[in-house]
């Protein structure tokens, strides 16, 4: 049997770059959630309108078996950042 090690893997900057942005969106989306909590006019009126309350969740839910469905044909180099910068995450092997 063969002892190999493995190198440690060495994220590039591209990869903090896409992980800045993941943040950033996530910052995002918990300011927008509390300006929502926030405003009392639409936490009454969430109740009474159907589509304000399960409208957002039939979308979300219909995203997540999309992406689902296809998780299985993509490449994992599939799903670039940008057009032209190619993969999102792209990792190097640092040599010993």
């Amino acid at each position: 049997m063969v002892n190999a090690e493995a190198a440690p893997v060495v994220a590039t900057p591209r990869v903090n770059t896409f992980l800045a942005r993941v943040y950033l969106l996530m910052t995002l989306g918990l300011v927008v959630a509390g300006q929502v909590a926030m405003n009392k006019q639409f936490l009454l009126r969430l109740p009474t309108s159907p589509w304000l309350a399960w409208g957002p969740f039939l979308v979300q839910l219909m995203v997540v078996l999309g992406l689902s469905s296809s998780v299985r044909r993509m490449s994992p180099g599939g799903a670039p950042v940008d057009a032209e910068d190619g993969p999102a995450m792209e990792l190097q092997m640092r040599p010993r």
